[in-house]
């Protein structure tokens, strides 16, 4: 199954794409696309965006699909569809 990709903002710069396109096997879920981003770009990410100990982002990386919020890694994915990831930054 095809999960397209789309990184924003500074992401896109620190992964050295906007845009990708990632096959997993089906069924896929939220993990598994999390562990094939890191195969594909862990080199590029600096040291505070990924947290090795559970394979994922660190917290202020937040993934949209269909408007949701993904946080569990077990949530299932669709074939085609788009999962965003944006850093979430706050500040007053």
């Amino acid at each position: 199954m095809k999960i397209i990709v789309v990184f924003k903002g500074l992401l896109a710069e620190w992964m050295g794409v906007a845009r990708a396109e990632f096959d997993l096997p089906e069924p896929a879920r939220y993990s598994d696309l999390l562990r094939a981003i890191a195969r594909a770009y862990r080199s590029n990410m600096p040291p505070q965006l990924w947290r090795e100990e559970t394979d994922g982002f660190a917290t202020p990386v937040a993934a949209l699909v269909d408007g949701l919020r993904l946080v569990e890694g077990e949530t299932p994915l669709a074939d085609g569809q788009e999962v965003m990831f944006f850093l979430v930054i706050t500040g007053g």
